[in-house]
């Protein structure tokens, strides 16, 4: 049941992941639901969790799996039928009895279903900033009564809360999401916020996320961790998380590391410089109970003044390395009779780069006595004697590579920490890896279970000179897209999901697949392949087609060395603006 569960709770994150702005309705990313989970279960002592919008109910079920049990009273109520029938499902499919789950089909906050229930655990994600009728009947409604204002009609942020904190027993917590409008807007709802936090002293805990978690919405948003029992604390805890987070496409992420952070902090509930902040309700009142998050935690650090010895010897360092790589580009420009490269302008020489890769490969086809041929590229290197090289071959791919079997693990069965096998996800390939991929340089997540570990074959340890395929995008410029491993050393590196790993049958100079798959010639052939109406797939077979232009390897190196250095020019200027851009 476990492993069902599991898989149909990864088919719904993968199905919101193509989903866009309609995915908020009924999904909420895993870490997020963890971080929530954890903060009402911190106690252990949980038997009943309620969510008033609880969409596909994994957040219901993230509770059960933070205190080890699905022998807890569930109950929900989600206004879409659809959803509502996707969370009943989501509960079977985890082992949940019938009998221990009671999720209704209405609106929460118009037709509530369980005002006769108290709870252990409200969590819930609900829809930000959702219009409702706010009509001045439900001031007698003993969920809003006791606040005197209701939010208004076109932000019904504080209409769920207030319904939350009503549904929670006397011992219970609540932990929702909101966005952070809820902790500094005016008139009713600055009302109900001081109502909150002076006279019911319920608020316990704000935690600031980072923008772009959230499928279908950047906006900045926040947790409220809320509980009725606050008899002993006069203050409020505030955290600074929104500088902690991977980046990823399509929405960014938390890592373990993140999430740990936040949960280790609301234990020890102290200061933490430029990340936490204890405030007692004084300090909250003289703000005139303005939640503002940078109210209470600084992120600005002072930079420290650098060591001009250090800087001095970095700059002439930095003008040697461009010196080496001008003197070569140089040779190589010279040699092919083109203009070189001169001076630092990081926009055209990134034209450049793209320019000469495109003419470096530009070959043309031909049909001769009605066989399709081509003609190699008019720009080529020539020999130490100066004579031409061997003309080039075509292959097919399969002539070239052998495919071996690549694992499936999602993002969130990766980590950050430390770990034996490191894993290229095909997000980070669209995204942020180099053509020519060397792991010391990069910053890779590691398997972190040892089972699956266990699992991966021999084969599908990568090699040097392996080629890595992201096999699925939404975008014709992604899809096939791909890295060439090098300089591997002693690590143990895997491709992961919605990958290909290609391991080459004969040798190739460095870097000479890397740029070749980037040329014109080589993506119009993948583009051609890939099948998809939403999001494209890249097989093995279609792959296994596609047309190889083969030099000589003296041309090959010739060719990725020229290229290299063009890159190594660009990744100068761009750490040497980012060292700018700190100083500014």
């Amino acid at each position: 049941i476990d492993l069902l569960g599991d898989a149909y709770e990864y088919l719904i994150g993968q199905f919101a992941s193509g989903a866009g702005k309609k995915a908020g309705e009924f999904y909420t990313p895993q870490q997020v639901s963890k971080i929530l989970a954890k903060l009402v279960s911190l106690d252990g002592n949980v038997k009943s969790v309620y969510d008033p919008t609880c969409g596909s109910g994994s957040l219901l079920l993230r509770v059960a799996k933070e205190v080890s049990s699905t022998n807890l009273e569930f109950c929900g109520q989600e206004q879409n039928p659809s959803t509502f029938n996707l969370a009943r499902m989501n509960m079977l499919m985890h082992g949940v009895r019938y009998d221990k789950f009671d999720i209704k089909n209405d609106d929460t906050l118009e037709h509530p279903m369980h005002t006769d229930k108290r709870f252990d655990a409200v969590v819930a994600n609900p829809p930000f900033s959702v219009k409702w009728s706010a009509n001045e009947l439900l001031l007698n409604d003993e969920r809003f009564a006791d606040y005197g204002k209701l939010a208004p009609k076109s932000k019904a942020d504080f209409a769920f809360i207030l319904h939350m904190i009503h549904q929670l027993n006397e011992e219970g917590r609540l932990a929702v999401v909101v966005p952070h409008g809820v902790l500094y807007r005016g008139a009713s709802e600055g009302h109900i916020r001081k109502h909150l936090i002076e006279n019911k002293n319920y608020l316990d805990t704000v935690i600031g996320l980072p923008s772009g978690i959230f499928f279908g919405t950047n906006i900045p948003t926040c947790i409220l961790l809320f509980k009725k029992n606050r008899t002993n604390l006069k203050d409020v805890l505030f955290i600074n998380a929104g500088k902690y987070y991977a980046k990823g496409k399509p929405q960014n992420y938390l890592r373990d590391t993140d999430v740990n952070r936040v949960i280790e902090t609301v234990k020890k509930r102290e200061n933490v410089e430029h990340f936490s902040h204890v405030a007692p309700i004084s300090e909250i009142a003289k703000n005139a109970f303005n939640l503002n998050i940078s109210r209470y935690v600084d992120d600005f650090e002072q930079k420290p003044s650098a060591n001009i010895a250090s800087v001095t010897a970095q700059l002439n360092k930095l003008d040697t390395s461009f010196i080496e790589i001008d003197n070569k580009l140089k040779m190589y420009t010279d040699e092919l009779g083109i203009p070189f490269p001169k001076g630092g302008n990081l926009s055209l020489l990134k034209s450049y780069m793209h320019s000469i890769t495109q003419q470096l490969f530009d070959m043309k086809w031909l049909e001769q006595n009605e066989l399709l041929t081509f003609t190699p590229p008019a720009l080529r290197f020539k020999s130490k004697n100066g004579s031409n090289y061997p003309d080039w071959k075509l292959k097919k791919f399969k002539d070239c590579f052998t495919f071996h079997v690549t694992n499936s693990l999602p993002r969130e069965k990766l980590s950050y920490n430390i770990g034996k096998v490191k894993n290229i996800h095909y997000g980070d390939i669209h995204t942020k890896f180099p053509p020519v991929f060397k792991i010391e340089h990069e910053h890779v997540p590691f398997i972190s279970n040892d089972d699956d570990i266990k699992k991966i074959k021999s084969g599908s340890y990568c090699q040097n000179g392996d080629i890595i395929f992201a096999d699925a995008s939404e975008d014709y410029n992604d899809i096939g897209k791909s890295i060439e491993v090098q300089e591997l050393g002693e690590n143990k590196l895997v491709a992961g999901l919605h990958t290909h790993l290609a391991r080459p049958k004969e040798k190739f100079a460095v870097g000479f697949q890397a740029y070749l798959q980037k040329s014109w010639f080589f993506r119009y052939q993948i583009m051609r392949i890939a099948q998809g109406s939403k999001v494209l797939g890249l097989s093995t077979t279609h792959l296994s087609t596609v047309d190889m232009p083969i030099p000589s390897f003296e041309e090959q190196a010739k060719i990725a060395d020229f290229l290299s250095m063009v890159e190594k020019k660009i990744m100068l200027i761009e750490a040497e603006n980012e060292r700018i851009n700190e100083w500014l």
